[in-house]
């Protein structure tokens, strides 16, 4: 697992100067932040019409108006020789017909009243092989949107797509290095800090047995959103295509970790410039009334204040979303790019930020609160349980101390468990306009979490990861990647691939090696200069791998006179899994492990997997419900 960056690092490293209509299932369009209670009320209103295959598909008359968006066809999955399920997207279409085509020949057709985003057409015993679907609208006049798809040959074994049909660099595997918290540098060339270029030429100029190598084929830059828009549709492009010329010249494929953090103000010749894009009120506030700042306990120290949205600031989710799609087409545009995700903390995980020394949870903003009370039905809100200090000579008073087990327990009642449920909710919300903005984009879109199962739950509200992700729906995300495990503790990377592989069916999965991972000492935080030990990262990559594991990223800073101590076990990994298929030798199965989150905290499914056998040579499935 990572470890949390140096505050002073954060501090000291410059952070250059950097959005989104909600959708959520149907064809609703929430431009004007429609509640969920207002979108479920008009989806409620429409109802769903058995498809007649054999009937004609009806013309809608020329005195319908227009469509405000779509229908149009965004994946066709799950398919069979007579069904398949289509994720579509448009405006006020309350109903679209569609037809089959076989080259030029009309095989199929028929209509659909929708209900939500993914609707299911049927047709009459499709052969194996190219389809296309067309769609149009018949409840108002659009034009005719198309999207190809295969009809499988269920007797090859080749499937017809499973939910949520991933989008972008499918179907191989890859070793990334990850730029951890920084690499976005605009006074750079290339767009890039140089002591991170520096690794990554060292990663791109490997050598084993007299054969030079690329140890990596990709990077993933973290960027934050007031870097690369720092004021309402203003975007850094320019800067973003460095970096994208940059690994185009040496064939590298470009991911991002995109932050949804912004800055109170900014410097523009020697004013101050207030974002006005996110409402005071709309900002991560803290338990103590404080709104939460990356800068953490020195953020006196610093010119900037950093802060980030509230999960359940409907504003945030719109504009985060916007900004998100323009990146992702830009990138696509431009590169050969992958995957982009957003993280809320500064090690690149996706939780609830809060305060560390001492620890102190965030979800308090009038944003939230209101939310709250729609959601709870009126309850008060439940508060951590904190210790204040004496006031000082200006009567302020500071928080000393929390008792994270104090507020475990509260969080066992039943509000308290209502109030963790709300949370999650908040959190599953933004991360899916995310995903929604990233796909709109073009590019597919991963999760990045920590600790799962672990006791950080009780206060980054991260122990329901399915209900997070969206496990099992079209808005479950297209990479699932975990930075779990240590010196010492490299079995849990195996332990999340197996979470990841079971609960979110359909999702690649990646998981990272920091240094201290694979260090020869095997101590936490060792020395930048330590050595390396290649078997380690060579066996647990090559465990990850046959189980099934598609991504290995290297995370944190690792120091590039040392890196060539790894030429060996990369070399083995990619001739064997990267570059065809020879190390597949398969794995053994054991039981799944199926369990039910039914508190925050430590799960207990982390030892049932090893008490199952789970481990190196043995791959025990765990599926979160």
């Amino acid at each position: 697992m990572k470890k949390l960056l140096s505050l002073w690092l954060f501090a000291i490293l410059p952070l250059c100067a950097l959005s989104q209509k909600i959708q959520v299932s149907g064809t609703v369009d929430l431009s004007n932040y429609y509640t969920k209670a207002q979108t479920d009320s008009i989806i409620s209103k429409l109802a769903m019409k058995p498809t007649d295959p054999a009937g004609p598909v009806t013309n809608p008359p020329v005195g319908l108006p227009v469509c405000k968006r779509g229908p149009r066809p965004d994946r066709v999955f799950n398919i069979t020789s007579t069904h398949a399920d289509v994720l579509w997207d448009g405006d006020e279409v309350f109903g679209w017909d569609y037809s089959i085509y076989r080259g030029t020949e009309r095989v199929a057709f028929g209509s659909v009243k929708p209900v939500s985003n993914t609707e299911q057409i049927t047709y009459a015993g499709l052969r194996p092989g190219t389809y296309t679907l067309s769609l149009s609208g018949n409840t108002c006049r659009s034009d005719v949107y198309s999207i190809p798809f295969d009809v499988p040959d269920v007797n090859s074994g080749t499937g017809g797509g499973v939910s949520p049909p991933p989008v972008g660099i499918t179907g191989k595997k890859h070793i990334y290095m990850g730029l951890t918290g920084y690499g976005w540098n605009e006074n750079d060339p290339d767009g890039l800090s140089p002591e991170w270029k520096e690794s990554i030429e060292s990663f791109l100029n490997l050598e084993y047995n007299g054969t030079r190598f690329k140890g990596i084929d990709g990077i993933r830059v973290n960027i934050k959103w007031f870097e690369y828009e720092p004021t309402k549709g203003k975007f850094n492009d320019g800067i973003l295509k460095r970096i994208a010329n940059y690994c185009n010249a040496r064939g590298l494929i470009l991911n991002v970790a995109f932050l949804p953090y912004r800055r109170e103000f900014e410097i523009v010749n020697g004013k101050k410039v207030y974002d006005t894009m996110i409402p005071d009120d709309h900002k991560a506030t803290l338990a103590s009334g404080k709104r939460w700042y990356a800068e953490g306990s020195i953020q006196e120290l610093t010119t900037y204040l950093t802060y980030c949205p509230s999960m359940h600031s409907k504003v945030a989710q719109f504009e985060f979303k916007r900004a998100a799609k323009h990146m992702a087409q830009f990138l696509k545009a431009n590169c050969n790019a992958d995957y982009m995700a957003t993280v809320t903390a500064l090690t690149e995980e996706f939780q609830l930020v809060h305060d560390e020394s001492p620890t102190i949870t965030t979800g308090y903003s009038n944003a939230d609160l209101e939310a709250w009370r729609s959601y709870s039905g009126g309850q008060p809100p439940v508060y951590q349980p904190l210790v204040w200090g004496e006031p000082d000579e200006r009567g302020n008073r500071k928080v000393i101390s929390t008792d994270i087990w104090e507020f475990a327990d509260i969080l066992k009642s039943p509000v308290g468990k209502l109030w963790g449920d709300f949370q999650t909710q908040g959190l599953r919300d933004f991360h899916t306009a995310f995903v929604q903005g990233v796909r709109e984009g073009g590019m597919r879109s991963s999760t990045m979490y920590a600790g799962v199962g672990a006791p950080s739950g009780v206060f980054n509200f991260s122990t329901k990861l399915d209900k997070i992700f969206s496990a099992g729906s079209a808005d479950q995300p297209d990479i699932i990647y975990s930075s779990e495990g240590d010196a010492g503790s490299q079995d849990s990377k195996l332990m999340a691939t197996d979470l990841n592989i079971g609960t979110f069916s359909g999702s690649d999965t990646a998981i990272e090696f920091d240094p201290d991972d694979i260090s020869a000492s095997q101590q936490r935080n060792p020395p930048l200069e330590t050595d390396l030990n290649g078997n380690i990262l060579y066996t647990f990559g090559r465990s990850f791998f046959i189980r099934g594991g598609d991504i290995i990223h290297f995370a944190m800073k690792y120091y590039p006179p040392k890196i060539h101590q790894l030429s060996e076990a990369l070399f083995k990994l990619r001739t064997e899994f990267l570059d065809s298929n020879s190390g597949m030798t398969g794995i053994e199965q054991g039981s799944p492990v199926v369990h039910t989150v039914t508190e925050y905290g430590m799960q207990e499914f982390r030892w049932k997997w090893s008490n199952s056998g789970g481990g190196l040579t043995k791959q025990v499935k765990i599926i979160l419900k």
